[in-house]
């Protein structure tokens, strides 16, 4: 079961939950989802680089340093209601990715990001893990009435696991973004708060 912890202070040095120096705002049992710190740059800046994690982004690859620099200040400078966490690992301690839901307050709904760096923590449920942490607080702590998210088409494992979590296709647009010299579609998914949490 996920604890979900509202911007706790930070841990002293020495507690015993291994989360020193972090700003937790979510904890699952393999995780912290902490807020982004000024230290966080260069894993940051690695993520970034990430093959995986690079072919999502709308820019050439290799990012350059001004953009991936301007990205960062960017993600320190939302506002606290703008949710964009560092995905932390327990064991070993490691920061391996980032999650985010960035809302429209008025109309109450909010756009999910997510992605693990290496892919040595895809396949394990990590990505899963951090999910319904984020969405149980989003639809609880956060009162939004529907989270939405994109991705690409010939992403197969995304989907499937967005459809456990009880996403549904809702919108795609085809032969929409080039990756690796080949056409994909762009689809959008969304999940609304009486539909959470998805039948076991």
């Amino acid at each position: 079961m996920e604890s979900l912890v509202d911007d706790p202070p930070p841990p002293a040095p020495g507690d015993p939950s291994g989360a020193s120096g972090l700003d937790v705002v979510l904890t699952t049992p393999r995780l912290w989802l902490a807020r982004f710190r000024p230290e966080d740059r260069d894993a940051h800046r690695a993520l970034l680089d990430a093959p995986a994690l690079a072919r999502l982004l709308p820019v050439p690859a290799p990012i350059s340093d001004e953009l991936a620099a301007a990205v960062f200040a960017q993600i320190l400078s939302l506002p606290p209601e703008q949710l964009h966490l560092a995905i932390w690992r327990k064991a070993p301690r490691a920061l391996i990715g980032s999650i985010g839901v960035h809302q429209d307050p008025r109309d109450r709904h909010g756009a999910m990001s997510i992605g693990l760096g290496d892919a040595a923590d895809r396949g394990h449920g990590l990505g899963t893990e951090a999910a319904r942490a984020v969405i149980g607080h989003a639809f609880t702590a956060l009162g939004l009435r529907k989270l939405w998210f994109d991705h690409h088409g010939d992403n197969a494992a995304v989907r499937a696991a967005a459809e456990r979590l009880g996403f549904r296709e809702v919108g795609r647009q085809r032969a929409h973004c080039l990756l690796d010299g080949a056409w994909v579609d762009w689809v959008t998914m969304e999940l609304f708060a009486e539909a959470w949490p998805p039948p076991a």
